[in-house]
């Protein structure tokens, strides 16, 4: 099978985790896994159910009206999220696993979503069609969908692609952007807790991001990650100099920090929260992927080499791993099959301790017959 083939018929998406969308309408590479470890897959066929633990894989939704491009299982895994790029943009459904849904959201620019905890609410960036005035760009908005079709809020303006629940399904975690030093094409804003009913805005601390940024919440709500140039507290005003992405761990209460990594990409609490998978850069533009504990005290290296991105330019669609449960991650690698230049991508999974590697990819070919 052709490493173009795989690329469009596995993963049929667009953009990453910025501060501001290069790419309007862009969703990242990432995979859903449910609590029993099936994995969640948009492909060209439709919307695909991997269980690894039987070596199956069935279509549960085709790609009846679009193009499969984004998924997220609901909470318990018996529902999920389908996101499909339409003619006139993204449409959202509620698909159950039967294959029978209803469409909650339809719109254009779609960058992420994301279920509450307690599955009543669905939430999605997108980058708005007005330029925000203060930044003179077309920023990322936070839209907060009643999971049952009944109606949508904006919560906020002018903020991150990535975010993430509370707990309680009462607050959103982002970043919000207020103002851009465009020499060195940084990003100035709040780490903020966002009410999902009222729109009402908390800040946890200051922040001075790269063009790409990530962040992750710990599942007591207690901590944060989030990978940017600089931290403050919360309202002051930071000076932005040469700084590159580093890994900060946030404490929400009272808004303090403390730097635990001199680089990463990405970083993401394990299911309990006891351990972090941090993606760094490696060679020959792969990440390294590590597993930490808590303290960052420690750390044991699973991978290196795990894909970046989809593309090779600027604008390419950036590729996250993920937790399947509290002893294993996923990642997908990039494989050379024909040449140096023909490649294609894998899912894989590891061991948390780096032991015991399975590609799935297989798995997928063989029940889909690639």
């Amino acid at each position: 099978m052709s490493a173009e083939r795989v690329t469009r018929s596995m993963f049929l998406v667009a953009c990453a985790a910025v501060l501001s969308a290069a790419c309007a309408g862009c969703l990242p590479v990432e995979l859903s896994v449910s609590p029993q470890g099936e994995f969640l897959i948009p492909r060209q066929e439709g919307f695909v159910l991997l269980d690894p633990a039987k070596s199956q894989a069935k279509v549960l939704a085709g790609a009846e009206g679009g193009e499969p491009a984004f998924a997220v299982f609901a909470p318990g895994g018996g529902e999920f999220l389908a996101v499909r790029k339409t003619g006139g943009g993204f449409s959202v459904s509620r698909m159950g696993r039967e294959g029978a849904g209803k469409e909650i959201f339809s719109g254009s620019n779609l960058t992420y979503a994301r279920w509450s905890p307690d599955a009543k609410k669905v939430s999605l960036t997108r980058v708005s069609d007005d330029q925000n005035e203060t930044v003179k760009e077309n920023l990322p908005e936070l839209i907060v969908v009643d999971a049952g079709g009944a109606g949508k809020k904006t919560v906020l303006s002018g903020c991150s692609v990535i975010h993430r629940w509370t707990a309680d399904s009462a607050s959103i975690l982002a970043v919000q952007i207020t103002a851009k030093e465009k020499e060195k094409d940084r990003y100035i804003g709040q780490m903020v807790l966002v009410g999902a009913a009222d729109g009402a805005i908390k800040p946890v601390c200051s922040v001075v991001s790269e063009k790409k940024m990530f962040l992750d919440l710990s599942a007591d709500g207690k901590k944060a990650l989030i990978v940017a140039a600089k931290l403050g507290k919360a309202d002051e005003k930071l000076t932005v100099g040469d700084e590159s992405s580093r890994l900060f761990e946030v404490t929400l209460a009272d808004g303090s920090f403390r730097q635990v990594r001199d680089e990463a990409v990405y970083a993401l609490y394990s299911p309990k929260g006891d351990q972090v998978l941090v993606g760094a850069r490696g060679e020959d533009g792969l990440l390294t992927l590590a597993v930490a504990d808590s303290a960052f005290a420690k750390s044991t290296i699973v991978a290196r080499d795990a894909a970046k991105s989809a593309g090779d330019g600027p604008d390419s669609v950036d590729i996250y791993p993920g937790w399947v449960n509290d002893k294993t991650v996923h990642y997908l690698r990039r494989r050379a099959v024909f040449g140096t230049q023909g490649k294609n991508l894998q899912l894989v999974t590891v061991g948390a301790d780096g032991k015991g590697l399975a590609n799935l990819q297989p798995v997928i070919g063989s029940a889909l017959k690639d």
